[in-house]
């Protein structure tokens, strides 16, 4: 659980910085 957030707090942040990827940073997430 405590990975599971840490990924999705780093999704949260990337996302949030990067709108022009986003495909790109969910490829690397998953």
């Amino acid at each position: 659980a405590h990975a599971y957030a840490a990924t999705g707090v780093h999704f949260l942040a990337v996302g949030s910085l990067t709108h022009s990827a986003p495909a790109l940073d969910i490829g690397l997430d998953f």
